[in-house]
């Protein structure tokens, strides 16, 4: 149904990018992964209605893949899309405009999540909280600390999903894995090593780094940036693409998705290799994928951060309104209300995308051209992808 609904807004000239200016099937791939995690969201929703269940990871591999394996694609569409960034080295690299882009890129949307979920739930209070107790809160909630409750309520991080968690390590990308590789890089050209060397090296370095931090788990998800980055490494090779595009390839490719999906319950260990080649396949352009590039895709694509930072509010409010009607209706026939969703979420993402976000982030690259010209630093890479 959000495919279809995407449909609709492309008749209605949604403004998709160039095509010389994105990623291809890398852009539809997000789309399709957006939608991923609302379904995994949608069903873990149901378990709370019908079965008294806790706010917790399913027990069935394939529906927690759909929101830990989405999520780990797309930490490596993250490496993928700032590994230029790497090539170029560090000193010829404009972090100021890395770093507002992403900035005007992320927050703005971040803040209205936030101020939707805090205005939910002072409603829910009946207001009656003073609303100077949702500073703090919130604060935390846009600087990806943390959920706390909003004012009391208790599990206000079901308003969205609990959503915000992820954000917190693509920070930690930004501010240090990208210019510490980009120094790296530096390094590897001044000892002439090849460049994919260093991607290569912080796969190594990070996956190693987790044997050692079983507590923290700070690096659960580094080795997956790196994944992204070798994708570009390959995507570059025009003989891995020979092989990397063939259809066979690409069969073979999503059959080991779907085997890791249907037998670990996260791509973060055993399954990351079957994840990282179904990446590596689409990031390279592999035949079988030519859908990922159809319009539908391309919008939900670019409103896919909006999907992923918003639809947690429509299921919500769907399932807190609908929960009156648990005991007459049956779970199987509850299951409509997941088109409904998909139908509310495409229209209101897009109208974000369109009345916030594209503003913004001509605002971000605007400011980072400006400081980029006053300071005298290397030219701004003002495409950054979003």
């Amino acid at each position: 149904m959000a495919y279809l609904a995407a449909g609709t807004l492309v008749r209605r000239g949604f403004p998709l990018p160039e095509p010389s200016s994105r990623l291809g099937r890398i852009d539809g791939l997000r789309g399709l992964l957006a939608m991923s995690v609302v379904i995994h969201h949608f069903f873990l929703w149901m378990q709370i209605q019908y079965f008294a269940a806790p706010w917790e990871a399913p027990s069935i591999a394939l529906l927690n893949q759909l929101g830990a394996g989405a999520v780990g694609l797309f930490f490596m569409t993250t490496g993928f899309v700032f590994y230029p960034r790497v090539l170029n080295g560090f000193r010829d690299t404009s972090w100021i405009t890395v770093l507002v882009s992403r900035a005007f890129r992320i927050l703005p949307l971040v803040i209205v999540s936030t101020v939707a979920a805090a205005v939910i739930s002072f409603l829910f209070l009946g207001g009656s909280h003073d609303i100077g107790d949702y500073g703090g809160q919130m604060l935390l909630w846009v600087a990806t600390w943390g959920e706390p409750n909003l004012g009391g309520l208790a599990d206000s991080g079901r308003i969205n999903a609990y959503v915000l968690w992820s954000l917190k390590y693509e920070w930690a990308f930004y501010l240090f894995v990208l210019p510490l590789s980009a120094v790296a890089m530096d390094i590897a050209r001044a000892l002439r090593f090849p460049s994919w060397t260093v991607p290569a090296g912080l796969l190594v370095a990070t996956a190693g780094f987790r044997l050692v931090d079983q507590v923290e788990k700070h690096a659960t998800f580094l080795p997956l940036f790196a994944v992204g980055m070798l994708a570009f490494e390959a995507s570059r090779s025009p003989a891995l693409r020979r092989i990397l595009t063939a259809r066979p390839v690409g069969i073979a490719a999503t059959i080991g998705l779907v085997v890791g999906a249907l037998t670990t319950p996260l791509p973060y260990y055993a399954s990351l290799p079957l994840f990282s080649f179904f990446f590596v396949c689409v990031a390279c352009g592999n035949r079988l994928f030519t859908t990922l590039g159809k319009p539908n895709w391309l919008v939900l694509g670019e409103c896919s951060f909006g999907i992923y930072l918003l639809h947690g509010i429509v299921l919500f409010a769907i399932f807190t309104a609908g929960q009156p009607l648990v005991p007459s209706i049956s779970a199987d026939a509850f299951l409509v209300a997941m088109p409904l969703a998909s139908v509310i979420i495409a229209p209101l993402t897009a109208a974000c995308f369109v009345g916030i976000e594209k503003p913004m982030i001509a605002t971000g690259k605007r400011i980072a051209r400006e400081l980029t010209q006053q300071r005298g630093l290397p030219p701004a890479e003002l495409e950054v992808a979003p």
